[in-house]
């Protein structure tokens, strides 16, 4: 058919049109398949001028930017965040459950000054690609809201497998957040990581740094301690980041303790090291079968680690550009790129002090290599 319409055009003055009515076509294909191309320059400049005036993005100070157009926040970023949780479809726990976790998230935040917070849910499994649960006819919502849809959700007795999470990861990070607010995404899930992907875990781990976004694991993990068995339950380590061992002791305040990191214990997969490495943490889930108590005091802990980090990094650039349905969106990204801010870094203080360093040490004794392959 394109060549068809473009020998009928040919010796034509305005032979170019047939080009881009071609062009127009194979894009229009490339799209129905998921592959995402631009119309050549020369078919969209005028119209996409005029387009690209009519895309706005409205910041939270109330100003607004048109598509082309940037805004730069040097530790002066709106103290709010925007949190998403990730559920996947299996039915190993009652969504009601992480109805504590979202208030107690809440409260951590606020008590830090961190305040008009919204929360995005998010649901997969192995047969459904990952999706919002849209609440009030919104991707975002406020704390409450959320806090009622999982209340009001019912297990299904449906367990179906786990799914991709890289691919809820990309899925997340390309929701529609706000210009310069902190950005977490917490994932909730039935199974272990059991990915072995390196490639894909590269490209993920790139997307978050690129989005400033921070990945809290909360899943069946074991985590234990070399050496002497623990003694009371409030002294098993629950949870842990780059840099400190969380127990339930930690519920009332959070400190952590930097001597059990030695200890720790557990099995390497390609998940937690992007946790990691996004200055997130991961926590076990196996405790949720457990007394009430138990797991209030572990929503506290949760609450008050994803709180410490809460607030994004002190310099970002946004940009306003049109999503796929020609709607303006803010995308922000630090405004130096995570590769060179490591390099500096190591330039300037003699020693590597990336967070990826940081995960190779804290890996390197501590975890048994699941897989066989080491990262």
């Amino acid at each position: 058919m394109c060549a068809a319409d473009m020998m009928a055009m040919t010796n034509r003055a305005n032979i170019q049109q047939a080009t881009c009515q071609s062009a127009a076509a194979y894009v229009a294909s490339c799209r129905a398949v998921g592959v995402d191309l631009w119309m050549p320059p020369k078919c969209v400049r005028k119209q996409m001028i005029r387009y690209m005036r009519a895309v706005r993005c409205e910041l939270e100070d109330g100003s607004v930017l048109i598509a082309g157009e940037n805004v730069t926040y040097d530790n002066n970023s709106p103290k709010s965040a925007d949190i998403v949780l990730a559920l996947d479809g299996n039915e190993c726990l009652e969504p009601a459950k992480l109805s504590g976790l979202i208030k107690n998230i809440e409260t951590e935040l606020n008590a830090k000054g961190i305040n008009d917070n919204r929360y995005a849910f998010i649901r997969w499994n192995m047969d459904s690609s990952p999706y919002v649960q849209v609440i009030d006819g919104k991707h975002f919502t406020n704390q409450r809201n959320l806090q009622r849809e999982l209340d009001n959700m019912e297990l299904t007795g449906v367990t179906n497998g786990q799914g991709d999470l890289y691919e809820v990861i990309e899925f997340a990070a390309k929701l529609p957040f706000r210009a310069g607010v902190g950005k977490s995404l917490v994932i909730v899930s039935c199974e272990e990581c059991g990915s072995s992907n390196t490639q894909a875990y590269a490209d993920t781990l790139n997307i978050l740094l690129e989005a400033d976004m921070r990945l809290h694991l909360l899943y069946p993990t074991k985590i234990g301690l070399k050496g002497e068995k623990v003694a009371k339950p409030l002294d098993a380590p629950v949870g842990f980041d780059d840099g400190k061992v969380f127990t339930l002791k930690d519920s009332r305040e959070l400190r952590g303790d930097l001597n059990l990191k030695e200890r720790l214990a557990i099995e390497k997969d390609f998940c937690m090291p992007l946790a990691i490495e996004t200055k997130g943490s991961v926590f076990t889930m196996n405790l949720l079968r457990d007394r009430p108590n138990r797991i209030k005091k572990l929503w506290s802990v949760v609450g008050q680690r994803l709180s410490e980090t809460g607030l994004p990094s002190p310099c970002l650039r946004c940009d306003c550009v049109p999503d796929r349905s020609g709607m303006g969106r803010t995308m922000c990204h630090p405004c130096i790129p995570p590769s060179l801010s490591d390099f500096f870094a190591e330039n300037i203080k003699g020693t590597i002090n990336s967070p990826s360093n940081k995960s190779d040490k804290f890996f390197e004794e501590t975890l048994t290599v699941r897989h066989g392959i080491p990262l």
